[in-house]
């Protein structure tokens, strides 16, 4: 068995999903085992019942420990919702005390981050949150205006360092912590659910050359921009495909098991010549003799909501960017996506070339397992990032009203009460 073995927890608002899996020799990740779970105590992305969360959390954990009969060194969860926010930051680095010509290591880009780290800390605009992400955009040396993504092993005076940091309100944070800790779990660190989605369905040319991610999940839409491998975006709104499946049992008087069955049946009908007159038969909540309506009633209601949850997204998204830059598409993702309308409508609303996500299989040694898994999304490309990425240890904030001025009179007034 590997030295390395990952678990990770996606909680969404319907089903908690978990995967667990071993870092071989070669750097791939070998899938032990997965798991579903019905996801209770969430809500929006938000825990609203820690102990109902914590006994699920439990539940999927002790079923990957079984399949898999595997110990995990490192565990990661999910956070998304509003609780992320993204903020690009950049710090001038002089390399030496007498300003000469330094050839430039690792510990002189982490002193670049730990730098910019400290100032977000410190920052009263940001007092509440955390920060879960800390992601190199761009290098400059000097007075040049080239960019390096990894200036080892140059000379330089200078260095000019761009930062993007994903914060996450520390509330939801230690709410997530108290559950995992009550399900007999350390975590490891937390992992953005729009950038694991994204490392799931993107390669690295794609988010190169620009795209766009919309995970689509039952409450939730998940958003990220990428230009030249550097996000320009992370976002989520309260929009998902629950509200396809709300429209259907509400309008129609059936029960909402009834309801999620025929958004998948009527939103996998792809054929031009299908009788869209066909009756549908409807399940009732009294167990009473069913009735029937027309399936193209059911495909309306479907293609009307999805037509919003997309429009939605788009001006979300437009708000902040303008996709002139986006050149290899919308990648989309998320159970909901797999309906026959989700790619037509997304190419009317966006413009943009549509492409159905598929898991990124190249990063597996099992490549099988994961290609036909796309509601496994999240969770596999939080393996993907947490293969290669560090996520941040957790830091507890500098008071950012105590300054170095305030802590000097403080030093002297007890410095004075000795004396006196």
């Amino acid at each position: 068995m590997s030295d390395r073995v990952l678990t990770v927890i996606d909680v969404g608002n319907s089903t908690i999903k978990g995967a667990i899996a071993s870092v071989t020799d070669d750097r791939k990740l070998e899938i032990l085992s997965t798991a579903t779970t019905k996801s209770i105590g969430v809500k929006n992305g938000r825990i609203n019942d820690i102990n109902d969360l914590s006994k699920q959390i439990n539940e999927i954990t002790s079923r990957l420990i079984k399949e898999s009969e595997a110990t995990s060194t490192e565990i990661y969860t999910n956070i998304s919702g509003t609780s992320i926010i993204h903020i690009n930051k950049s710090t001038e680095y002089t390399l030496s005390e007498d300003g000469s010509m330094t050839e430039i290591n690792d510990a002189h880009l982490n002193s670049i981050t730990d730098e910019i780290k400290k100032d977000v800390l410190n920052n009263e605009e940001f007092e509440g949150y955390e920060i879960i992400h800390t992601i190199p955009r761009a290098y400059k040396l000097d007075d040049s205006e080239d960019t390096y993504k990894h200036p080892v092993m140059f000379n330089a005076k200078k260095v000019y360092g761009e930062i993007t940091l994903i914060l996450a309100k520390e509330k939801e944070l230690m709410n997530y912590r108290k559950a995992f800790k009550l399900a007999g779990c350390n975590l490891t660190g937390f992992i953005a659910s729009p950038i694991a989605s994204s490392y799931a369905i993107t390669s690295k040319e794609n988010r190169e050359i620009g795209c766009v991610t919309i995970d689509i999940g039952s409450a939730l839409s998940d958003s990220m921009i990428f230009i030249n491998n550097n996000i320009k975006l992370v976002s989520s709104i309260e929009s998902g495909s629950s509200l396809i499946t709300n429209d259907i049992y509400s309008i129609l008087k059936t029960p909402p098991t009834h309801a999620e069955k025929l958004k998948k049946e009527i939103g996998s009908i792809i054929e031009d010549n299908y009788n869209w007159d066909e009756p549908v038969s409807l399940a009732s909540y009294d167990q009473s003799e069913s009735h029937s309506v027309p399936s193209k009633l059911i495909r309306d209601i479907i293609v009307s909501r999805v037509t919003e949850i997309l429009e939605l997204n788009y001006k979300n998204l437009v708000k902040f960017y303008d996709f002139e830059e986006v050149s290899s598409g919308l990648y989309l993702t998320g159970n909901a996506v797999q309906s026959a309308y989700f790619k037509a409508i997304a190419k009317e609303v966006f413009n943009l070339p549509i492409i159905t996500g598929q898991i990124q299989s190249e990063y597996f040694k099992n490549e099988q397992i994961v290609e036909d898994s796309l509601e496994f999304s999240t969770a596999y490309g939080m393996l993907i990032f947490a293969l290669s990425n560090k996520t941040e240890k957790h830091t507890n904030r500098i008071n950012p009203k105590i300054n170095k001025e305030t802590v000097n009179n403080i030093i002297t007034k007890v410095k004075n009460f000795f004396t006196e």
